[in-house]
């Protein structure tokens, strides 16, 4: 008996060895370190911008005129990372409220698309159409109004413009197609700031109860499984989720919700007499490896068959090193700098092409 419990204490002792070994290797290559922000908490501040709309195909809209911020926090002490100020128009749009009517002599842009196009993380006047706005202006009259909203998927995106498109006519929309936007759309309470698939997790992988904000090595184990449980549910931009997204390809659903969002959105085009530009926005995390790039030619070729001029935005972004291209290390969302190169290829592309010219590619721009 006793010869048997010295057994056990010996091998609790060799497992306890191990694990503090294995946590001490872990330190040392710095991996899964719990104070980086690689594990940050979002939130809206006061509150969500978001209100439940009336139409059950949109889901939940921005609330007009509302005023906040976005604030990333580090996970362990919620130290504030980074805090950005934000204002929705009284349309529900980002940005200033803007004239019913565009001004005389002024081109309306019309940009719509989900949290890439409204730009989580940077400032009014750092998003891609904002910047697109001010590149324009530099040779014409020009006002660019930003549709963005996140969460937002393809059908949402041309629901909204089937409702506001006549109030707002536009002169040209450009859609901002990410690469999750043919996904069902998940409905997530407003007054909840975190999708549900982030909201619940394992007691040992929380941050409030569990040991993450100790160990390196479970935290780097909770990464990963937080990783595998995004990819499953559909709701998250990570590695494992390109695989998913790869083989949706494959399927009816692909093509079926692909279809009917590039057909209703090609009747909004022709009602409201608009030229219409769809924008492929590649994958940022990992992007020099992998930005989804045959992802995203398969939704080109189908948008130039629908007759749409399509821009591909990965190679604007190409000169842009990993660390510069998302708003925090481990957040999927364009930084600054991401947005201002793309706005300012959307720009190159419209000056150099003030009629469609669907065949047309840019000098030094990669075609497809």
């Amino acid at each position: 008996m006793r010869g048997a419990a010295g057994r056990v204490l010996l091998g609790g002792g060799g497992i306890l060895a191990g694990l503090l070994l294995a946590e001490g290797l872990f330190r040392v290559l710095g991996l899964g370190n719990p104070a980086s922000c690689y594990d940050f908490i979002f939130r809206w501040v006061p509150s969500s911008p978001f209100y439940v709309h009336d139409d059950p195909e949109i889901q939940v809209a921005l609330t007009p005129s509302f005023q906040g911020s976005m604030v990333y926090e580090r996970a362990m002490d919620a130290k504030v990372l980074k805090t950005v100020p934000f204002r929705v128009s009284r349309h529900g749009l980002r940005g200033p409220d803007r004239a019913d009517m565009p001004p005389p002599g002024t081109t309306r842009i019309l940009a719509v698309g989900d949290s890439f196009t409204f730009g989580e993380g940077v400032g009014d006047d750092e998003t891609y159409p904002a910047v697109l706005e001010r590149a324009l202006n530099r040779y014409g009259r020009y006002e660019v109004l930003n549709a963005g909203t996140p969460t937002w998927s393809l059908r949402q995106e041309v629901r909204w413009l089937e409702l506001n498109g006549r109030t707002i006519q536009p002169a040209i929309i450009t859609l901002g197609f990410f690469v999750n936007d043919l996904e069902p759309s998940f409905y997530r309470d407003p007054r909840d700031p975190m999708p549900p698939a982030v909201a619940r997790v394992p007691v040992w992988a929380s941050w409030e109860n569990g040991l993450r904000r100790y160990s390196f090595m479970v935290n780097y184990i909770a990464r990963y499984v937080e990783r595998q449980r995004l990819a499953r549910a559909l709701l998250g931009v990570q590695r494992d989720y390109r695989d998913i997204l790869r083989a949706s390809m494959e399927t009816d659903a692909f093509e079926t919700r692909l279809r009917d969002g590039l057909n209703r959105f090609r009747t909004q085009c022709r009602m409201l007499h608009a030229r219409c530009v769809v924008l492929l926005l590649p994958m940022l995390d990992a992007f020099h490896v992998d930005p989804m790039a045959d992802f995203l030619a398969r939704v080109g070729l189908e948008a130039r068959r629908f007759g749409f001029e399509v821009v591909d935005l990965t190679p604007a972004l190409r000169s842009l090193s990993q660390a510069e291209l998302t708003v925090l290390p481990g957040e999927a969302h364009p930084s600054a700098a991401a947005h201002r190169a793309m706005g300012e290829a959307v720009a190159d592309y419209l000056l150099a092409c003030p009629t469609p010219c669907p065949g047309r590619t840019l000098p030094g721009r990669d075609r497809e």
